[in-house]
């Protein structure tokens, strides 16, 4: 844990976020002993556009940016927490995040423990699925041309009708002659 906090601090902290609240004292404990603690100063890149999905960040103070293609998706503050697209998929999220106020601590927590704390509550997991399903959709907008100019909850509200379709190699989406009344963003294939 931390050098620059107390015995119990950081399990406090962790008290406090929503999707912690329900470990116990002891798991908050236990996870104390098992992340890190970094500090960071304005304007330093926490992570890069490639990271690798070992750890989730948690920030105890300070706020960070959330950005792609020089773009701000997010601001997060204390008790927010990010990293978790590369930890769930194991791939980068395409986002770098750096640090916007003077000074900013996070929890990092590794993988593994992450993994362990999923198997006993998986309500951890589902708040990590919905928060990386959310943000993958604001970051798929933010680069759509027709969404760029608008802000991060605009493309939050839009992203509530979005509803996911697959279709088949071949398969004919629009007709020639069919009425329009729905729009189609491309996530993947062509």
């Amino acid at each position: 844990s931390g050098d620059d906090y107390e015995e119990g601090e950081i399990a406090t902290h962790l008290k406090q976020n929503p999707m912690f609240r329900c470990l116990s004292w002891a798991e908050r404990q236990w996870l104390e002993e098992h992340v890190r603690i970094s500090f960071f100063s304005e304007g330093e890149i926490i992570l890069p556009k490639q990271h690798n999905g070992e750890w989730l960040y948690v920030i105890m103070e300070g706020r960070v940016s959330i950005t792609t293609q020089e773009r701000a998706l997010a601001t997060l503050a204390p008790q927010d927490f990010f990293g978790e697209i590369a930890v769930l998929m194991d791939q980068p999220s395409g986002t770098t995040v750096n640090v916007q106020s003077r000074e900013c601590s996070i929890i990092e927590i590794p993988k593994a423990t992450l993994m362990t704390l999923i198997k006993k509550h998986p309500s951890i997991a589902e708040m990590l699925r919905e928060t990386s399903r959310r943000r993958m959709l604001d970051t798929k907008l933010a680069n759509v041309s027709l969404f760029q100019h608008l802000n991060t909850t605009e493309r939050q509200q839009i992203a509530r009708f979005l509803s996911p379709v697959e279709f088949r190699e071949g398969a004919t989406i629009i007709a020639e002659g069919d009425i329009g009344d729905c729009m189609y963003l491309i996530k993947s294939g062509t």
